[in-house]
Order: C-alpha cells, then sequence, then structure tokens
C-alpha cells in the first residue's frame, strides 16, 4: 500500500471496507458475535485470520514490520470490525423496554 500517511483514494477505501464486510459477514455473523459475548469467549482462530490479512499491521509503515497503509485505512478496518464485534455485543446489553 503506498499513499499519504493521513488520506486514501476513496476507490482503495472503498475496496478495503468490502473486504472487511465480507470477512465480517463469512466470519463474525451476529449471532456468532452474540454467542461469544455470553461465552466471554473470541475465538483465536478469528483473530488470527485478521492478523493473516495483515489488518493489524495497516497505518503502520512497512519498513517498521507493517501493512503501510494510512490512517484512513485503520479508520476502515477499526469501523467495520467494529460494526461486527461491539455494536452487536452493545445491542444485546441495552435492556429491553417493557
Amino acid at each position: 500500500m503506498t499513499a499519504s500517511p493521513t488520506m486514501r483514494d476513496t476507490t482503495d477505501a472503498d475496496l478495503l471496507r468490502d473486504a472487511v464486510r465480507q470477512f465480517v459477514a463469512e466470519q463474525c455473523d451476529e449471532w456468532r458475535c452474540l454467542e461469544w459475548d455470553r461465552a466471554h469467549r473470541y475465538p483465536k482462530e478469528v483473530f488470527d485470520r485478521i492478523a493473516a490479512l495483515g489488518w493489524y499491521g495497516i497505518g503502520l509503515p512497512e519498513d517498521a514490520g507493517g501493512a503501510g497503509g494510512c490512517a484512513s485505512d485503520l479508520l476502515v478496518v477499526a469501523e467495520e470490525l467494529g460494526r461486527a464485534f461491539v455494536r452487536r455485543s452493545y445491542r444485546d446489553l441495552v435492556p429491553k423496554r417493557q
């Protein structure tokens, strides 16, 4: 990934967003996330797959062991993974109105 340290072309960001959304749909569907939350256990295999895709290193320079990219790439990944791991968990924790 080559770009300025702060911004990336919108098309590239859209492609990255689509890739993360596809991963979430295949690996972290709503019911799995709720099960993991209730069990207080998140499968290491899912996080190993995220690492294999290089998403933990986005925004860090390649010469420092990162995946390259820029701040907006990091935000795209965090936002989309957050939709899977946080929003669904939060919704399950909010008390239901009677």
